[in-house]
């Protein structure tokens, strides 16, 4: 068979890389490099810290090291790091006879048969080695007792296969560079030596981390365990290792066929194309070069016959490059300048361009072929992604499986401008009743219950039942209550597919409202742009998906936080099918698009900071995502770069304390939450919050998916939720997307709140953030012993829990003087099953109100109820209102104006406007705006009464026989609680 008939994929050829394998020793630990055409890969250091492996460089925190290309021995390299050559079996030269070193015992099938078939018990030994391996590793990572001490042994065995296999690999590398195989064997070849590489690396890791895996700090065990989780999940690299590794066992390397299977270069002969590592490498962590690196295989397949010759005599005729728009995004940090020279060496810098200026980071487009991309991957270190634009053109399958919606039914109503949290008399009230403890807290005041609430609000502010009452019915829920604050100071970023921003709930009515949209270029691809739909904030169906998400979590009426701000971001584009049909479609995500929006919105998050006056009030931020990306519907290397940026954005988020809720999932088109993007990248430690919905008993909705890997945090209502989706028209769905929204409003909603000063606080070794807030106050509604936890407002009383500390402020010397008190929670602190209501409340006045730690002061765990036995009990006397006033003695008068304390008025809350901050929009040159703001002045609040009913509130509170009898009943409450565990 002709090494030039290229229309037979079985001589379609790769070339064995050129070099000697590198090894660096970095804290008494050696580990593989990646070969120069291989994705890099990374590692966990004994800080448990990472560091990035590439065949030059090791990127670690504090460094980067550049490792010699001409390595020759052992050196030693900057930051603690060694380099040497890697250890390589070199397998027996061939036989004299054997001129193309292909055949016989000496040549590279030989030597390859050789490690498949048994010349070497090394290959059946790790095989066998990653199995007991992923065993142990399995339960450690679930936290078994003593399954560290259980896994160094396995461990021990594994590396040492693994180790000789790796060094017969590189042999081969060695022995025979520049030796061309077919597509078949070399993907063989190459996918157990990388997937071999990694796991040698993890194992060889774990081993160190786990020798004395006890006294390592809280938080870096849990980061290998983590990571042990992940290697060792179906589908995760010890799986991907053995699956290459038994390939590589069964192929039939002695019995091949020279001229199938193995080619030597030809000074006539070209291949026709390289196949592509990533398939086999598992997740990539690097984008740059393996991205162009495809992109030229794809430029390389598009070659007509006519290029290639069908006799080995003669030659190729050269043609021109074929060019692409590729788009080009650099780091954070990158000077303007830096980056301008660069394209202006390109093509003069005449593409389209974006800056952002708050991050110093740019997006470029430009028409280039597969050589120049791959110079300018190689030669720019502060490139951070390069690939060409194909845009996000896609079946209507792959595009459904991103969505998360369920629209059920639609109704008509006429737009309604609601007068929303009109102020209570009953409703203001301090958090302490002692006169020692008022200065610490400023009062709240709550909004009206509110009858016709929908059944999910209710069941957001109803309180928690006693642990011998059966869960109320939906129908029985108390009217809705909630803060007045409302989430003012927030603004949540809601990225979906368009909004419809004249639907009443969505217009400014005091608060800030600002729309962006990813322009047509960076969304729908060169060749379908002349169909895109005009670029506007609005979306498919008047934007439906979108509109709902935004009323949900902060709409006027309908939202959770209807006083938070709201940034829309349209984060993909619609373009029209091609004529006789008038149908438009929707873009789903790419690349491009993800690296627009995720500097966009850090972009803006930086400019409101810089804003931010000295001593003012924080930014405080949340982000919904409300969809997910089934990554298994994408080619390897895009996935790839999409999970490298998702996870970029995530670890900015992490780092600055910004909530990212997401939804867990519908189906029918995905079956588990961990297929999706962004949640299959879930950490205890992230600030990623993956909501999933309940119906009105409390239960999982059936839409939602499955969730073996137990990724979901917390529950919202799910079911049934009634939302507009335009100017008039309403819709009731179902679905996590729903839930997610509502979540995201209820933390801007616990922003607002006028005790909570950052979502820091934690016991030792909790989960610090919105995440842990949301956990450690959400219960169950369906029964006691659940373990579907429903998030919960704090309007009617605290689950009491002496653990969690809820950021209550501390005295000068800083030791707390209020244990037990839940800063957050409404003094309202009503039973479920109480008999007194806020109504009767509001009629007597002269009735002090209770405190949290009266309604529920026993700690609830997230997987247990606590004994009946604890002060939540029905035996207790501070269960109820109605038997808490009847430990007072009466009767109660009314202090005389010459003894009333003098007390500090807590000021009343207020909403501080951002000042004009530097334009958050990136720079585009020759476009038109895709962001805008819109504002309203906030109507004037009455200051004199607030303060009168916050001195009327304190008055009530401080009665020195209520202090008499409430400082008993903390001391009861203290000495009954149980401490708060997370799973």
């Amino acid at each position: 068979m002709s090494s030039h008939q290229t229309s037979q994929p079985s001589t379609s050829l790769a070339t064995i890389p050129t070099g000697d394998s590198l090894e660096a020793i970095i804290g008494n630990v050696t580990y593989q490099l990646p070969s120069s055409d291989e994705d890099s890969t990374e590692v966990m250091l004994g800080d448990g810290s990472l560091a990035q492996l590439f065949a030059d460089k090791i990127v670690m925190e504090s460094q980067t090291v550049t490792v010699p290309s001409d390595l020759t021995s052992t050196t030693a390299l900057p930051g603690g790091v060694t380099a040497k050559l890697g250890e390589a079996t070199v397998p027996e030269k061939p036989d004299s006879n054997d001129d193309d070193n292909s055949g016989g015992s000496g040549g590279l099938f030989g030597a390859l048969g050789g490690i498949a078939s048994g010349a070497t018990s090394a290959l059946g030994g790790a095989i066998d080695g990653i199995g007991s391996v992923s065993s142990g590793a399995l339960a450690f990572a679930r936290g078994a007792g003593g399954a560290a001490t259980d896994l160094s042994s396995p461990l021990s065995g594994a590396i040492g296969h693994m180790g000789k296999v790796i060094s017969s690999f590189n042999g081969i590398q060695k022995a025979f560079t520049g030796n061309e195989l077919t597509k078949e064997a070399f993907e063989t070849l190459t996918g157990a030596h990388t997937l071999g590489r990694q796991s040698l690396n993890w194992m060889r890791s774990t081993q160190s981390l786990t020798q004395d895996f006890s006294n390592l700090p809280a938080d870096v065990k849990s980061k290998v365990q983590f990571r042990a989780g992940e290697f060792v999940k179906p589908g995760g690299v010890l799986d991907q290792c053995k699956e290459a590794l038994e390939k590589f066992q069964d192929f039939p390397w002695n019995e091949a066929d020279e001229s199938t299977h193995m080619l030597e270069p030809s000074a006539t002969s070209e291949p026709t194309g390289a196949p592509s590592l990533q398939s086999a490498q598992g997740v990539s962590t690097e984008n740059t070069a393996a991205g162009i690196q495809s992109s030229a295989q794809s430029e390389t397949s598009r070659m007509s016959s006519s290029q290639t010759t069908a006799s080995s005599s003669e030659t190729p005729t050269p043609t021109a490059p074929i060019k692409n728009v590729y788009g080009i995004l650099s780091k954070d940090g990158t000077p303007w300048p830096v980056f301008k020279e660069m394209i202006e060496s390109l093509d003069g810098g005449k593409g389209p361009l974006v800056k952002w200026d708050n991050i110093q980071s740019q997006l470029y487009l430009a028409e280039i072929n597969a050589t120049q991309a791959q110079e300018v991957a190689e030669s720019y270190d502060f490139i951070n992604w390069i690939g060409i634009h194909d845009g996000g053109i896609s079946s209507d399958d792959e595009e459904t499986a991103e969505e998360f919606r369920a629209i059920d039914t639609l109704r008509q109503q006429e737009p309604n401008l609601p007068k929303l949290f009109i102020a209570s008399d009953a409703s203001v009230s301090d958090a302490l009743t002692t006169k020692d403890h008022l200065h610490h807290y400023a009062a709240r005041k709550m909004g009206p219950p509110i009858s016709e609430a929908p059944w999910w609000k209710k069941m957001l502010s109803a309180p928690p039942s006693a642990p011998d009452d059966a869960p109320l019915a939906s129908s029985d829920y108390p009217d809705y209550m909630a803060d007045e604050t409302g989430g003012a100071g927030t603004i949540i970023y809601i990225l979906d597919d368009g909004f419809d921003t004249e639907t009443p709930d969505l217009l400014p009515h005091g608060r800030k409202i600002e729309t962006h949209f990813v322009p047509n270029k960076y969304t729908i691809p060169p060749s379908h742009l002349d169909r895109g739909v005009p670029e506007n904030i609005r979306g498919p169906a008047s934007g439906s998906h979108g509109t709902i998400m935004a009323s949900l979590a902060g709409g006027l009426k309908t939202g959770v936080a209807p006083k938070a701000d709201l940034h829309l971001f349209k984060v993909k584009g619609q373009y029209r099918h091609r004529e006789p049909s008038t149908s438009i479609s929707t873009t789903h995500h790419t690349e491009l698009a993800i690296g627009y929006w995720t500097e966009h919105i850090k972009n803006h998050i930086e400019a409101r900071g810089a804003s931010r006056q000295k001593g003012g009030p924080e930014v405080k931020s949340v982000i919904n995502m409300s969809w997910g990306i089934k990554l298994e519907l994408l080619p390897p290397p895009k996935a790839a770069e999409i999970t490298r940026l998702l996870q970029e954005f995530l670890d900015y988020c992490q780092q600055n304390h910004i909530p990212v809720v997401v939804a867990a999932g519908n189906t029918p088109h995905t079956m588990d939450v961990n297929e999706n993007a962004p949640q299959r990248f879930s950490k205890p430690e992230d600030s990623m919050v993956i909501v999933g919905g309940v119906d009105h008993n409390g239960q999982v909705i059936k839409q939602q998916l499955s969730d073996q890997d137990g990724l979901v945090h917390v529950y919202s209502p799910g079911a049934d939720i009634e939302a507009p989706i335009d100017a008039t028209n309403f819709a009731t769905e179902s679905g996590t997307s729903q839930a997610a929204a509502i979540v995201s409003g209820l933390i801007a909603y616990y922003n607002g709140l006028p005790n909570l000063q950052v979502f820091e606080a934690a016991p030792p070794g909790g989960v610090v953030g919105a995440k842990g807030m949301l956990r450690s106050h959400a219960w169950p509604r369906s029964s006691p012993e659940s373990s579907i936890k429903v998030v919960y407002n704090l309007a009617r009383g605290d689950p009491a829990h002496s653990e969690f500390s809820c950021v209550q402020r501390r005295g000068v010397s800083g030791k707390r003087d209020d244990e037990g008190i839940c800063t957050f929670s409404s003094t309202m602190a009503i039973s479920a099953s109480s008999t007194a209501s806020s109504e009767s409340l509001s009629a007597n006045p002269t009735t002090p109100p209770a405190t949290p730690s009266f309604s529920s002061s026993s700690s609830r765990s997230p997987d247990s109820l606590v004994s009946p036995k604890s002060s939540y009990s029905s035996e207790s006397p501070f269960n109820h209102l109605s038997k808490l006033i009847e430990l007072i003695p009466q009767p109660i008068q009314s202090p005389k104006p010459a003894s009333t304390p003098t007390t500090p008025t807590p000021p009343p809350v207020t909403t501080e406007e951002l000042s004009k901050p530097p334009d958050p929009s990136p720079t585009q040159e020759n476009e038109k705006p895709t962001s805008t703001t819109r504002e309203m002045t906030p109507e004037q609040s009455d200051d004199a009464k607030e303060k009168s009913l916050a001195v009327a509130a304190i008055i009530t509170a401080i009665r020195p026989v209520f202090v008499i009898t409430s400082a008993t009943i903390l001391s009861a409450t203290d000495a009954n609680s149980t401490a708060v565990t997370r799973s």
